[in-house]
């Protein structure tokens, strides 16, 4: 899961730091509140949300995820983190950008907690 996560994230870091992806930040700040919107809501719940909740379903049913954390919410993480990066801090990215994304803050939010 962890694997499919971090080129997830890898991906779609690639394509926010892309010249297409530069491109689509200055639209979505050039257009109205709501035409923004539906763009937006077009990317993140149509794209970016389940292909991060068809993963953690997949890591829910190998036990990778505990029972119950493959949620709406816990998928919004990964399209809210990127959409406050390319909106507050100018689309830029470091490097390990996914990959701390998901080592960091997805698994530990999502993974089965082991006692003893």
């Amino acid at each position: 899961m962890r694997a499919e996560l971090t080129q997830l994230m890898e991906f779609f870091s690639a394509a926010l730091d892309s010249r297409a992806g530069a491109a689509m930040r200055a639209l979505m700040a050039e257009l109205e509140h709501e035409q923004a919107r539906t763009f937006k809501g077009f990317i993140v719940e149509r794209v970016l949300e389940p292909a991060t909740l068809q993963i953690l379903h997949r890591g829910e049913v190998r036990g990778d995820v505990r029972p119950g954390a493959a949620t709406k919410l816990a998928a919004e993480v990964v399209p809210a983190m990127l959409l406050y990066r390319a909106k507050l801090c100018d689309g830029q990215l470091e490097p390990d950008f996914g990959a701390a994304m998901v080592d960091e803050v997805l698994l530990p939010m999502v993974r089965p907690v082991h006692l003893g």
